[in-house]
């Protein structure tokens, strides 16, 4: 009752308030002069303006409609990936006569967009005008090179010419478009079989458009597609529901009726021995054994016929400026030397001692930058993307209601494929986005590239005064307490050992070292801010799903000493010494 009494009169209050300020209003309009009011003539005039800016709109509206149903008609894959309906059960049609038919229709979406009078569009609309123009002469001029004729831009446009790389092309790409399409009823699945069914008839177009262009002399560098007949093989093994085109058929979504299950399952496996695997395995042959070996050595795209050209477009392209190469180029080395010139501010605020180059390879050889679990490299990174969210909402108005995830990158294509990217979802399907990652182990730990990082040390702690994490090792759990500024002053310590089991141990430095206090600067073991309690620590030998593991320790070497101890490592013996934060 109180509550209500109290709502009752701020209510009052504020009404109180409000309506002498509404007056105050009218009266300060009454007093305002008055504009004389516009002849006739003028208002015929306006209105007349208003209606042609009107009429153009809408006819501009009606055309952008119109197109976009009609590139979603021409493009099915990318009607999936948009979530655009009704056409799941089909494949672009790469055929002479499909690819003339949108050249054509490219050149009359040209031409009825500049029918439209510019000057009557109402601002907001010209804008809509110049992007989508600037999409469609773009478009236009990549047909010399060989471009598709599909206008909405995408990472790098298609080209027809060479319609399979390392890291595009339909040994990539089909199977993610039956992943992403609709699989939830037996009328999803229905349509799955439809387009698996038709995609045979895609993959023969493309081997006649990679010999198309081999005749052009348009290839990709060898030595990009050296991995691009195990990627075709991969699609087709023994097994047909361990193949990813049928992916949605080992994995049914729950309370799926069984009958229709099994039904739509031997239908798929038919489709399958019948007429996609004979399909691929001649691509792969195609590609193995004609193709690749005729695939130019030279790297540069100015090998290329008319090369010189058809880069310089690609980089008006990928940029939507008009800067040359060269200028490009030139920006692009002004932006590594400031780089540069940062990352050697960084390097010496953690007192290494060594060169640029021996940074970089401590950066990539030392194992507490790996993670040497797969799940453990994802749920690092879905624990970053947590992170993340909440500070969005600091710097943007708006935010996509469409939620996201992090997910793997496919087996069969990871090994050549870049180390992170993201993949749109569809609200109108139900479809979130998803960040792609790269677990592949073959480069994580060998080849010399850069290492995958633990994010855990870096950011997932930093609610306390030193960045914490959980670093997990056959048998102990040691804790690693990192302060979240380096102090002003560093000491050199010796190479020591910590010891986890009566077996094993973790090299934590390989000679003279530089290691960042804890803020209390004390010579005792690094304790957190928040110290975990004993429940909070694990009872089993290994850590939670999201931390790094190391299975053995690094081998010292006896020439290095310029090993960075990030932070200080307590020296722990048991389980129980991680609670205490001793």
């Amino acid at each position: 009752m109180i509550r209500m009494l109290v709502m009752l009169t701020m209510t009052v209050a504020c009404a109180t308030l409000a309506f002498p300020q509404l007056a105050l209003g009218r009266a300060e309009d009454s007093r305002q002069p008055r504009a004389s009011a516009p002849s006739g003539a003028a208002q015929s005039g306006a209105a007349e303006a208003d209606a042609s800016q009107s009429a153009a709109a809408q006819k501009l509206r009606a055309f952008l409609e119109a197109d976009w149903r009609r590139w979603m008609e021409e493009y099915p894959e990318h009607a999936t990936d948009v979530g655009y309906p009704g056409q799941d059960d089909r494949w672009t049609d790469d055929s002479p006569a499909g690819i003339a038919h949108r050249k054509k229709h490219l050149a009359d979406s040209l031409a009825t967009l500049k029918a439209i009078p510019r000057s009557d569009l109402p601002p907001s609309e010209q804008l809509n005008f110049d992007l989508y123009l600037e999409l469609l002469e773009t478009a236009s001029e990549g047909l010399q090179f060989g471009d598709d004729p599909f206008p909405l831009r995408n990472v790098v446009p298609r080209n027809l010419w060479m319609p399979i790389t390392q890291m595009g092309g339909i040994q990539q790409e089909a199977a993610g478009t039956l992943a992403m399409q609709p699989h939830q009823t037996v009328a999803d699945y229905e349509i799955i079989l439809k387009r698996l069914a038709a995609l045979p008839a895609a993959v023969d177009q493309q081997i006649a458009l990679l010999q198309d262009g081999l005749k052009r002399g348009y290839t990709p560098p060898k030595i990009a597609l050296r991995d691009v007949p195990k990627q075709i093989a991969d699609l087709t093994p023994s097994d047909a529901l361990a193949s990813p085109l049928l992916q949605a058929f080992a994995e049914f979504p729950p309370n799926f009726p069984e009958a229709e299950r099994a039904r739509l399952t031997e239908k798929a496996k038919r489709i399958y021995a019948a007429s996609i695997a004979p399909a691929f395995h001649k691509l792969h042959d195609n590609v193995a054994t004609t193709y690749l070996p005729a695939c130019r050595e030279n790297i540069a795209a100015t090998a290329l016929p008319n090369g010189a050209a058809a880069y310089g477009f690609h980089v008006r392209w990928q940029t939507t400026t008009n800067l040359t190469p060269q200028q490009i180029h030139e920006i692009g080395l002004a932006e590594v030397k400031r780089i540069r010139a940062e990352m050697d501010k960084v390097i010496a605020s953690t007192k290494f001692q060594g060169s640029f180059h021996d940074f970089t390879e401590f950066l990539r050889t030392d194992p507490r930058f790996y993670y040497d679990k797969p799940d453990d490299l994802v749920n690092g990174y879905r624990i970053i993307t947590k992170r993340i969210d909440p500070g969005l909402a600091h710097l943007f108005g708006k935010l996509p209601r469409l939620t996201y995830g992090v997910c793997p990158i496919p087996d069969f294509k990871a090994p050549s494929q870049t180390t992170a990217y993201y993949q749109g979802g569809s609200p109108q399907v139900g479809r979130p986005g998803c960040y792609f990652v790269s677990t592949a182990k073959a480069w994580a730990k060998t080849s010399g590239s850069t290492p995958i990082p633990i994010p855990n040390s870096a950011s997932l702690a930093t609610r306390c005064g030193a960045r914490c994490a959980w670093l997990s090792t056959p048998a102990c759990i040691r804790w690693a307490g990192r302060a979240s500024k380096p102090s002003n002053f560093s000491r050199t310590t010796p190479a020591r050992r910590i010891r986890t089991s009566p077996s094993k141990s973790i090299a934590t430095s390989s000679g003279p070292a530089k290691r960042w206090p804890t803020s209390s600067a004390s010579s005792k073991s690094a304790s957190c801010a928040l110290k975990p309690s004993a429940a909070s620590v694990p009872s089993s030998t290994s850590a939670p799903s999201t931390t790094p593991c190391w299975s053995k320790a690094p081998s010292p070497s006896a020439s290095s000493s310029r090993t960075l101890s990030i932070g200080w490592t307590p020296k722990l013996h048991a389980k129980k010494n991680v609670a205490s934060g001793e």
